[in-house]
Parts: C-alpha cells; sequence; structure tokens
C-alpha cells in the first residue's frame, strides 16, 4: 500500500472541512457575507499550510483576513485538545 502524501491528506482535511461548513450554513441558513468570509478565511489557512509544507500557490505577499479579536468558546476547546507535540 502506497501512503498518501502529506500535501494530499492536508487538501482532503480541508476539503472536509469546508463541506462540513457549506452542509451547516445551509441547515442553519447561514448569510451568504458569513459563508464567503469563513471560506475565505479557510482558503487562507490552507494556503497557509501548503506553504509551510513547501507547496504553495500563491505569492507569498498576499495578505490574508484579520483573525477575529476573540475565539468562540467551542473553538478554544477545540484548539486545547489537540495533541501535543503536533506543533
Amino acid at each position: 500500500m502506497i501512503s498518501p502524501q502529506p500535501e494530499d491528506v492536508l487538501l482532503e482535511a480541508f476539503d472536509e472541512v469546508a463541506l462540513l461548513l457549506s452542509g451547516t450554513a445551509a441547515a442553519r441558513r447561514w448569510e451568504g457575507g458569513l459563508v464567503w468570509s469563513l471560506l475565505r478565511r479557510l482558503d487562507c489557512l490552507r494556503e497557509r499550510a501548503l506553504a509551510r509544507l513547501g507547496r504553495s500557490s500563491r505569492p507569498k505577499t498576499e495578505e490574508s483576513p484579520e483573525s477575529p479579536a476573540e475565539a468562540h468558546p467551542a473553538v478554544e476547546e477545540f484548539l486545547r485538545r489537540r495533541p501535543r507535540g503536533s506543533r
């Protein structure tokens, strides 16, 4: 069995997150601007992760949108549960 490349695993994970956001947006009837904003941010995160792997498709001059000043409690919990040594 051939092991998948790290970039492929990463891209599949980002695709899954995008689909998760899409389903949630449809079920909860999120405003379109919110969905666009979230996906733009997700795209910037994907590009940053690819750049760390040495495989970015955009020039480094492109700036990412600002992060929110405060994270939602669910996000904070998600980040706390991150396996140690993964960063």
